[in-house]
């Protein structure tokens, strides 16, 4: 990893390594109640909602679904896009 990306990573306050069940997966912090499941692969990956990730979003930042989409990519998302286990996100639909 090159400075700029490590700097990143430490910027990120959302996220950090932790044991869930036997596998080591990243997960984000104040989200668990978005977490849905775990990947069975190789290297398992943590599953969330991203509804509800977008409604504590919304909620916290007292803004509307595309504000909260824009803040979730930038925040979330994109900083994570390269790492080797990084969450996947279930797009939800409602039926």
């Amino acid at each position: 990893m090159t400075e700029e990306k490590d700097k990143k990573m430490t910027d990120i306050k959302e996220v950090e390594f932790v044991e869930q069940q036997e596998y080591n997966v990243l997960q984000l912090n104040d989200y668990a109640d978005a977490l849905v499941g775990i990947t069975h692969e190789a290297r398992p990956r943590a599953i969330y909602s991203l509804s509800k990730i977008l409604d504590k979003i919304k909620k916290s930042k007292n803004c509307e679904r595309d504000a909260a989409f824009k803040e979730f990519e930038l925040e979330i998302r994109m900083p994570l896009f390269e790492q080797r286990n990084a969450p996947v996100y279930l797009n939800d639909i409602e039926v």
